[in-house]
Protein backbone atom coordinates (compact mmCIF):
# COMPACT_ATOMS: atom_id res chain seq x y z
CA UNK A 1 0.00 0.00 0.00
CA UNK A 2 3.50 2.12 -0.27
CA UNK A 3 3.26 3.66 3.58
CA UNK A 4 6.14 4.45 4.22
CA UNK A 5 7.89 4.52 0.95
CA UNK A 6 10.49 7.34 1.27
CA UNK A 7 11.63 6.80 4.46
CA UNK A 8 15.15 7.04 5.33
CA UNK A 9 16.31 7.70 8.40
CA UNK A 10 12.89 7.75 10.64
CA UNK A 11 12.45 5.62 13.07
CA UNK A 12 9.54 4.08 15.14
CA UNK A 13 7.04 5.27 12.84
CA UNK A 14 3.15 3.48 12.25
CA UNK A 15 1.96 3.82 8.86
CA UNK A 16 -1.53 2.18 8.03
CA UNK A 17 -3.07 2.90 5.10
CA UNK A 18 -3.10 3.35 1.68
CA UNK A 19 -0.10 6.29 0.92
CA UNK A 20 0.02 6.81 4.72
CA UNK A 21 3.35 8.58 5.67
CA UNK A 22 4.27 7.99 1.89
CA UNK A 23 6.77 10.79 1.86
CA UNK A 24 8.29 10.64 5.35
CA UNK A 25 12.23 10.85 5.19
CA UNK A 26 13.81 11.68 8.62
CA UNK A 27 10.59 12.28 11.32
CA UNK A 28 10.34 9.91 14.12
CA UNK A 29 7.37 8.93 16.44
CA UNK A 30 4.83 9.24 13.77
CA UNK A 31 1.10 7.51 13.93
CA UNK A 32 -0.73 7.47 10.10
CA UNK A 33 -3.91 5.42 9.90
CA UNK A 34 -5.77 6.45 6.84
CA UNK A 35 -5.21 6.83 3.53
CA UNK A 36 -2.05 9.38 3.05
CA UNK A 37 -2.82 10.48 6.52
CA UNK A 38 0.86 12.49 6.88
CA UNK A 39 1.55 11.46 3.32
CA UNK A 40 3.68 14.91 2.82
CA UNK A 41 5.37 14.70 6.26
CA UNK A 42 9.44 14.39 5.96
CA UNK A 43 10.76 15.59 9.04
CA UNK A 44 7.91 16.67 11.52
CA UNK A 45 7.83 13.83 14.74
CA UNK A 46 5.12 12.74 17.27
CA UNK A 47 2.64 12.85 14.85
CA UNK A 48 -0.65 11.38 15.25
CA UNK A 49 -3.04 11.25 12.41
CA UNK A 50 -6.16 9.12 12.24
CA UNK A 51 -8.54 9.62 8.82
CA UNK A 52 -7.88 9.90 5.27
CA UNK A 53 -5.74 13.09 4.28
CA UNK A 54 -5.42 13.64 7.65
CA UNK A 55 -2.19 15.62 8.63
CA UNK A 56 -1.91 15.74 5.03
CA UNK A 57 0.98 18.20 4.44
CA UNK A 58 2.20 18.25 7.80
CA UNK A 59 5.89 18.55 8.88
CA UNK A 60 5.35 20.10 11.90
CA UNK A 61 5.62 18.33 15.40
CA UNK A 62 3.26 16.97 18.22
CA UNK A 63 -0.12 17.60 16.41
CA UNK A 64 -2.84 15.40 16.70
CA UNK A 65 -5.71 14.81 13.37
CA UNK A 66 -8.47 12.96 13.81
CA UNK A 67 -11.24 12.65 10.90
CA UNK A 68 -11.14 13.20 7.48
CA UNK A 69 -9.44 16.27 6.37
CA UNK A 70 -8.65 16.91 9.71
CA UNK A 71 -5.45 19.59 10.10
CA UNK A 72 -5.37 19.14 6.50
CA UNK A 73 -3.27 22.27 5.24
CA UNK A 74 -1.03 22.08 8.21
CA UNK A 75 2.58 22.63 7.44
CA UNK A 76 4.63 23.81 10.13
CA UNK A 77 2.63 24.73 13.16
CA UNK A 78 3.17 22.38 15.96
CA UNK A 79 0.89 21.36 19.09
CA UNK A 80 -2.29 21.77 17.29
CA UNK A 81 -5.58 19.11 18.04
CA UNK A 82 -8.34 18.83 15.85
CA UNK A 83 -11.00 16.59 16.40
CA UNK A 84 -13.37 15.85 13.49
CA UNK A 85 -14.24 15.66 9.85
CA UNK A 86 -12.54 18.88 8.44
CA UNK A 87 -11.82 20.25 11.56
CA UNK A 88 -8.92 22.95 11.95
CA UNK A 89 -8.11 22.58 8.05
CA UNK A 90 -7.56 25.83 7.33
CA UNK A 91 -4.41 25.92 10.21
CA UNK A 92 -0.73 26.08 8.24
CA UNK A 93 1.64 27.81 10.28
CA UNK A 94 -0.06 27.83 13.76
CA UNK A 95 0.12 26.64 17.08
CA UNK A 96 -1.49 25.16 20.43
CA UNK A 97 -4.83 25.42 18.52
CA UNK A 98 -7.58 23.01 19.97
CA UNK A 99 -10.69 22.79 17.40
CA UNK A 100 -13.33 20.20 18.05
CA UNK A 101 -16.26 19.36 15.38
CA UNK A 102 -16.77 19.31 12.25
CA UNK A 103 -15.65 21.86 9.99
CA UNK A 104 -14.81 23.63 13.32
CA UNK A 105 -12.04 26.10 12.18
CA UNK A 106 -9.84 28.95 14.09
CA UNK A 107 -10.51 32.69 12.92
CA UNK A 108 -6.95 32.46 10.67
CA UNK A 109 -4.61 30.26 9.37
CA UNK A 110 -1.49 31.34 11.77
CA UNK A 111 -4.10 30.92 14.64
CA UNK A 112 -2.27 30.91 17.93
CA UNK A 113 -3.92 29.21 21.19
CA UNK A 114 -7.41 29.07 20.08
CA UNK A 115 -9.96 26.98 21.36
CA UNK A 116 -12.88 26.23 19.40
CA UNK A 117 -16.22 23.79 20.09
CA UNK A 118 -18.94 22.90 18.18
CA UNK A 119 -19.86 22.01 14.79
CA UNK A 120 -18.97 25.01 12.28
CA UNK A 121 -17.68 26.95 15.58
CA UNK A 122 -15.27 29.62 14.03
CA UNK A 123 -12.97 31.01 16.65
CA UNK A 124 -12.67 34.58 17.44
CA UNK A 125 -9.01 35.60 17.75
CA UNK A 126 -5.93 34.55 19.45
CA UNK A 127 -6.19 33.45 23.17
CA UNK A 128 -9.87 33.22 22.89
CA UNK A 129 -12.03 30.91 23.64
CA UNK A 130 -15.52 29.66 21.63
CA UNK A 131 -17.94 27.30 22.46
CA UNK A 132 -20.72 26.39 20.47
CA UNK A 133 -22.04 27.97 16.98
CA UNK A 134 -24.19 30.77 16.13
CA UNK A 135 -27.22 28.37 16.52
CA UNK A 136 -26.51 28.20 20.09
CA UNK A 137 -29.73 30.07 22.26
CA UNK A 138 -27.48 28.91 25.93
CA UNK A 139 -25.55 27.88 28.45
CA UNK A 140 -26.93 25.17 31.35
CA UNK A 141 -24.66 23.73 34.17
CA UNK A 142 -25.55 19.80 34.47
CA UNK A 143 -27.38 20.92 37.80
CA UNK A 144 -29.65 24.18 39.05
CA UNK A 145 -27.30 26.28 41.19
CA UNK A 146 -24.65 23.26 41.21
CA UNK A 147 -21.38 25.52 39.31
CA UNK A 148 -19.45 28.34 40.19
CA UNK A 149 -18.21 30.06 37.47
CA UNK A 150 -14.76 30.84 38.93
CA UNK A 151 -13.76 31.24 42.22
CA UNK A 152 -12.15 33.37 45.01
CA UNK A 153 -8.80 31.93 44.06
CA UNK A 154 -9.45 32.25 40.39
CA UNK A 155 -11.88 35.18 39.03
CA UNK A 156 -12.82 36.31 36.15
CA UNK A 157 -11.69 39.60 34.86
CA UNK A 158 -14.14 41.68 33.04
CA UNK A 159 -17.62 41.08 32.67
CA UNK A 160 -19.67 42.34 29.00
CA UNK A 161 -23.05 41.63 29.00
CA UNK A 162 -25.79 42.94 26.63
CA UNK A 163 -28.96 41.58 28.20
CA UNK A 164 -30.36 41.06 32.00
CA UNK A 165 -28.79 39.51 34.56
CA UNK A 166 -30.86 37.43 36.97
CA UNK A 167 -29.16 36.93 40.20
CA UNK A 168 -30.64 35.78 43.54
CA UNK A 169 -27.76 37.66 45.72
CA UNK A 170 -25.24 40.67 44.97
CA UNK A 171 -21.08 40.77 46.81
CA UNK A 172 -19.37 43.65 45.83
CA UNK A 173 -15.70 43.07 46.96
CA UNK A 174 -16.53 41.21 49.83
CA UNK A 175 -19.44 42.76 51.12
CA UNK A 176 -23.19 41.62 50.99
CA UNK A 177 -25.33 43.63 49.09
CA UNK A 178 -28.40 43.57 51.49
CA UNK A 179 -30.83 46.58 49.67
CA UNK A 180 -34.25 44.84 48.10
CA UNK A 181 -34.57 45.28 44.03
CA UNK A 182 -37.27 47.77 44.80
CA UNK A 183 -34.47 50.07 47.19
CA UNK A 184 -32.19 49.61 44.50
CA UNK A 185 -34.76 51.25 41.98
CA UNK A 186 -34.98 54.53 43.73
CA UNK A 187 -31.26 55.10 42.42
CA UNK A 188 -31.88 53.62 39.29
CA UNK A 189 -31.24 56.70 36.82
CA UNK A 190 -30.13 59.08 39.27
CA UNK A 191 -27.47 61.53 37.65
CA UNK A 192 -26.87 63.47 40.86
CA UNK A 193 -25.53 63.35 44.59
CA UNK A 194 -29.08 65.06 46.11
CA UNK A 195 -31.77 61.77 45.43
CA UNK A 196 -34.89 63.55 44.88
CA UNK A 197 -36.64 61.02 43.27
CA UNK A 198 -37.67 59.04 46.55
CA UNK A 199 -41.35 57.05 46.59
CA UNK A 200 -41.68 57.02 50.26
CA UNK A 201 -40.66 59.49 53.63
CA UNK A 202 -37.61 58.61 54.99
CA UNK A 203 -36.53 59.72 58.66
CA UNK A 204 -38.71 63.01 58.86
CA UNK A 205 -42.32 63.75 60.41
CA UNK A 206 -45.58 63.91 58.79
CA UNK A 207 -45.52 67.95 59.34
CA UNK A 208 -41.73 67.78 57.50
CA UNK A 209 -43.14 65.67 54.67
CA UNK A 210 -45.91 67.93 53.93
CA UNK A 211 -44.16 71.05 54.02
CA UNK A 212 -42.10 69.04 51.27
CA UNK A 213 -44.68 68.33 49.23
CA UNK A 214 -45.31 72.00 49.41
CA UNK A 215 -41.90 72.57 48.48
CA UNK A 216 -41.15 74.89 51.76
CA UNK A 217 -37.45 73.36 52.64
CA UNK A 218 -37.78 72.24 55.83
CA UNK A 219 -35.44 69.14 55.96
CA UNK A 220 -33.71 68.12 59.12
CA UNK A 221 -36.03 71.02 61.44
CA UNK A 222 -37.98 69.90 64.05
CA UNK A 223 -41.88 69.94 64.20
CA UNK A 224 -41.34 73.38 66.45
CA UNK A 225 -39.32 75.13 63.37
CA UNK A 226 -41.26 73.41 61.23
CA UNK A 227 -44.20 75.06 62.72
CA UNK A 228 -42.63 78.37 63.25
CA UNK A 229 -41.68 78.50 59.96
CA UNK A 230 -45.37 78.05 58.56
CA UNK A 231 -46.17 80.89 60.78
CA UNK A 232 -43.64 83.22 59.15
CA UNK A 233 -45.25 82.10 55.77
CA UNK A 234 -48.40 83.42 56.74
CA UNK A 235 -46.86 86.86 58.49
CA UNK A 236 -47.84 85.87 61.83
CA UNK A 237 -44.63 84.70 63.47
CA UNK A 238 -44.18 85.42 66.96
CA UNK A 239 -41.60 83.78 67.10
CA UNK A 240 -38.95 85.44 70.19
CA UNK A 241 -41.08 88.43 71.08
CA UNK A 242 -44.01 89.73 73.07
CA UNK A 243 -47.72 90.01 72.16
CA UNK A 244 -47.42 94.19 71.98
CA UNK A 245 -44.14 93.30 70.25
CA UNK A 246 -46.42 91.28 67.33
CA UNK A 247 -49.05 94.21 67.52
CA UNK A 248 -46.77 96.47 66.59
CA UNK A 249 -45.40 94.04 63.55
CA UNK A 250 -49.06 93.73 62.59
CA UNK A 251 -49.64 97.55 61.76
CA UNK A 252 -45.85 97.75 60.50
CA UNK A 253 -44.81 99.78 63.66
CA UNK A 254 -41.17 98.36 63.86
CA UNK A 255 -40.54 97.44 67.06
CA UNK A 256 -39.09 93.93 67.27
CA UNK A 257 -36.51 93.24 69.76
CA UNK A 258 -37.64 95.87 71.64
CA UNK A 259 -38.38 95.64 75.61
CA UNK A 260 -42.53 95.82 77.11
CA UNK A 261 -41.50 99.22 78.36
CA UNK A 262 -40.11 100.49 75.13
CA UNK A 263 -43.04 99.20 73.08
CA UNK A 264 -46.02 100.62 75.22
CA UNK A 265 -43.20 104.25 75.34
CA UNK A 266 -43.61 103.63 71.45
CA UNK A 267 -47.21 102.67 71.13
CA UNK A 268 -47.59 106.02 73.13
CA UNK A 269 -45.30 108.23 71.17
CA UNK A 270 -47.40 107.13 67.93
CA UNK A 271 -50.72 108.32 69.75
CA UNK A 272 -49.26 112.01 70.76
CA UNK A 273 -50.26 110.89 74.55
CA UNK A 274 -46.09 110.02 75.33
CA UNK A 275 -45.46 110.73 78.75
CA UNK A 276 -41.84 108.73 79.06
CA UNK A 277 -39.90 111.08 81.11
CA UNK A 278 -41.65 114.07 81.85
CA UNK A 279 -44.48 114.99 84.70
CA UNK A 280 -47.82 115.21 84.59
CA UNK A 281 -48.39 119.06 83.65
CA UNK A 282 -45.99 118.57 81.34
CA UNK A 283 -47.39 115.91 79.42
CA UNK A 284 -50.69 118.05 79.55
CA UNK A 285 -48.64 120.88 78.25
CA UNK A 286 -47.64 118.55 75.20
CA UNK A 287 -50.98 117.50 74.69
CA UNK A 288 -52.34 121.81 74.37
CA UNK A 289 -49.36 121.71 72.10
CA UNK A 290 -47.48 124.12 74.33
CA UNK A 291 -43.31 122.97 74.36
CA UNK A 292 -42.49 122.33 77.80
CA UNK A 293 -40.53 119.19 77.82
CA UNK A 294 -37.93 119.07 80.17
CA UNK A 295 -39.31 122.15 82.19
CA UNK A 296 -40.41 121.68 86.05
CA UNK A 297 -44.03 122.42 87.17
CA UNK A 298 -42.74 126.07 88.29
CA UNK A 299 -41.27 126.70 85.20
CA UNK A 300 -44.21 125.32 83.64
CA UNK A 301 -47.07 127.40 85.61
CA UNK A 302 -44.73 130.57 84.93
CA UNK A 303 -44.87 129.65 81.18
CA UNK A 304 -48.79 129.07 81.40
CA UNK A 305 -48.59 133.08 83.12
CA UNK A 306 -46.43 134.60 80.52
CA UNK A 307 -49.55 133.23 78.09
CA UNK A 308 -51.75 134.95 79.87
CA UNK A 309 -49.76 138.09 80.13
CA UNK A 310 -49.78 138.06 83.88
CA UNK A 311 -45.96 136.67 84.28
CA UNK A 312 -44.08 138.02 86.90
CA UNK A 313 -40.94 136.31 86.46
CA UNK A 314 -37.97 138.20 87.62
CA UNK A 315 -39.41 141.37 88.43
CA UNK A 316 -41.08 143.10 91.24
CA UNK A 317 -44.59 143.45 92.53
CA UNK A 318 -44.75 146.94 91.71
CA UNK A 319 -43.48 146.52 88.05
CA UNK A 320 -45.46 143.68 87.49
CA UNK A 321 -48.33 146.45 88.42
CA UNK A 322 -47.66 148.76 86.24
Amino acid sequence: NESLTSNTSGGKNTANGSLSLYYNTEGSYNTGIGQQSLGYNSTGNYNTAVGHKSLYVNNGDSNVGMGLDALLSNTTGANNTALGTGAGKVVTTGSNNVVVGSDAATSAATAENQIVVGYGATGHGDHITVIGNTDVTAWHPADDDGVDLGSSSYEFKDLYMDGTAYVDALDLNGTTVSATATELNYVDGVTSSVQDQLDAVVSITPTQSSAITANTAKVGYTDELVAANSAVAANTAKVGITAEQTAAITVNTAKVGYTDALVAANTAVAANTAKVGITTDQASAITANTAKVGYTDALVAANSAVAANTAKVGITTDQATA
